[in-house]
């Protein structure tokens, strides 16, 4: 595992976590280097802010795992080894393995259902130009089967997200220490 702390400058005992795992079965190019890419470009990004003075609020957790595609060893130990620290500080974990072209597609904890659909509404498509709240607000509305699913998708002011089930880094700090999570 490879952990990286940038300190928060006034909530700094509030954990915002970000994890993604390196090992791969075969050679990784969709899973996990389209969600390790981003990652990486994060951390690399917020770098060049800090140089230039620029502070978190909260403080923001890097994570690379290793070990999870035989059995999320990396996330679920340090997960154990840091329970009573996780349950104090952390806020909330984001989870990448793999991310494809093509429309939003969110699971996770639904109490951080809200936060998502905002940021979502605040980021634009680069193909349509429209938010990708948007597009996938009509995407889900195209394969409604029933009239009264399209109605809710056109009134409902957030697009619901999936439930997180297992199978990825989320899972240990979701089920064994209750941090709200997205994937």
């Amino acid at each position: 595992d490879v952990i990286a702390r940038i300190p928060g400058s006034d909530l700094h005992g509030q954990w915002v976590i970000r994890g993604n795992h390196h090992d791969a079965w075969v050679n990784g190019a969709s899973d996990p280097l389209s969600g390790a890419s981003p990652e990486l470009e994060e951390a690399r990004s917020f770098g060049e802010l800090l140089k230039q003075g620029w502070r978190p609020r909260r403080t923001i957790i890097y994570c690379f795992w290793d070990g999870e595609e035989p059995a999320l060893l990396g996330s679920t130990e340090w997960v154990e080894a840091h329970a009573d620290e996780l349950k104090q500080h952390a806020v909330a974990y984001f989870n990448s393995d793999g991310n494809g072209r093509g429309y939003l597609h969110v699971e996770g904890s639904h109490s951080l259902e809200h936060f998502t659909n905002g940021v979502a509404k605040d980021i634009e498509d680069p193909e349509t130009k429209m938010s990708v709240w948007k597009r996938e607000q009509l995407v889900d509305i195209s394969k409604a089967t029933t009239p009264e699913a399209r109605t809710e998708l056109r009134t409902r002011p957030d697009l619901r997200i999936g439930a997180l089930g297992s199978g990825s880094d989320y899972t240990a700090f979701i089920d064994h220490v209750g941090v709200p999570s997205i994937d």
